[in-house]
């Protein structure tokens, strides 16, 4: 899978500018601020329908705009796929190949991409919510019937806490229970069996990039230590009823689980240290691209967002010796000597006018 090109209009700092790409990758310098990130941030767009930072898509566009638009062109096993993103505050166009998308998930059938980020680490050190929505992310990548279990779910959950709003309409709960139930356990056995051999392939390349020998382990945390059985989930939710009504809301459920990381059986979060979590959180990026590989028998792009700054040559070089030729790999960072070995074409984004398409 490759990019070949992308013009962007009113994205972020680039006013109009057009960007091509070679099959191998390239490296992407210039100061920091002059929009390294940006580009990397809309080359991946088209693979999520959404900012792989996290921002919502008005602080996509231009100050001086209404809307902004991609338009970008990948390949993948003889095929091309082009992609025209049209976005201002209200409204969002997506069209593969000239045809409007119906949902924003079918993206996950054409493009994948994964992203390394500097705030990887955050995958150890934050919020529950961050290491949910990594997993949720991978799985997908590799399973688009997850997407639609996952899309079902939040659904549900969405109209169970209309209901649990208003105890006037405690009646219609039971058969939303039923749903969600059964949708919630459904869940997480697409999670828990996506983690055996996710962390089994963590575990490998942890070792690999560390000259370690540490065992790995990932739990999945349920939340209040419930249990996905049907009968089980059933009389505890009529045991908490009350509370979910004071509370108006859910719970318990997948959305609030956690993923608990462990090195030699001590937690990761607790223990260890800067270094380690660095190194843990490049190998569960690594580990999800391995997963695709398995599952699809596809390459993904690569994207390193000044991802290994941290990191001297020597650490690297041997991270880098983890991709295959096959991989497209794009590197952006204000420091390129740490990559000079690897002979990337070199855009120098300080170089071209935003003015004009180039």
């Amino acid at each position: 899978m490759k990019i070949t090109e992308i013009t962007l209009t009113n994205f972020r700092n680039y006013t109009s500018r057009k960007f091509e790409f070679q099959a191998e990758g390239c490296l992407i310098t210039g100061r920091n601020g002059v929009g390294k990130t940006n580009l990397l941030e809309a080359i991946c767009y088209p693979a999520f329908g959404k900012s792989v930072r996290q921002f919502p898509d008005a602080d996509l566009i231009n100050h001086d705009a209404t809307e902004f638009m991609l338009n970008s062109k990948y390949q993948d096993k003889g095929k091309t796929f082009t992609f025209q993103i049209i976005c201002s505050k209200n409204q969002k166009i997506i069209r593969l190949n000239k045809n409007p998308l119906n949902r924003i998930s079918e993206l996950y059938d054409y493009l994948k991409i994964v992203y390394f980020s500097s705030e990887d680490i955050w995958l150890i050190n934050g919020t529950r919510q961050k290491r949910r929505s990594f997993f949720d992310q991978a799985i997908t990548q590799s399973s688009i019937l997850y997407s639609n279990v996952l899309r079902e779910y939040y659904r549900i959950l969405e109209q169970r806490n209309s209901i649990l709003k208003d105890v006037k309409f405690a009646s219609q709960l039971k058969q939303w229970n039923q749903q969600f139930i059964s949708k919630a356990i459904e869940l997480v056995e697409y999670r828990n069996k996506y983690l055996v051999r996710f962390k089994e392939i963590a575990e490998t390349i942890l070792n690999e990039i560390t000259d370690s020998l540490e065992s790995v382990d990932i739990i999945y945390d349920a939340s209040n230590n419930i249990k996905y059985e049907q009968e089980w989930l059933e009389q505890y939710l009529q045991k908490i009823e009350d509370q979910e009504f004071e509370n108006k809301r859910t719970l318990v459920g997948p959305h609030l689980d956690e993923y608990e990381f462990l090195i030699n059986s001590y937690s990761v979060k607790r223990y260890s240290s800067q270094g380690q979590r660095r190194s843990l959180s490049i190998a569960l990026r690594f580990a999800q691209i391995a997963m695709i590989k398995e599952t699809l028998h596809t390459n993904p792009i690569i994207i390193f967002d000044d991802a290994l700054s941290e990191l001297d040559k020597v650490r690297v070089d041997k991270i880098m010796k983890l991709l295959t030729d096959e991989h497209q790999i794009l590197i952006a960072s204000p420091n390129i000597e740490n990559y000079r070995d690897f002979q990337f074409p070199v855009i120098e984004l300080e170089k071209g006018n935003d003015d004009e398409v180039k």
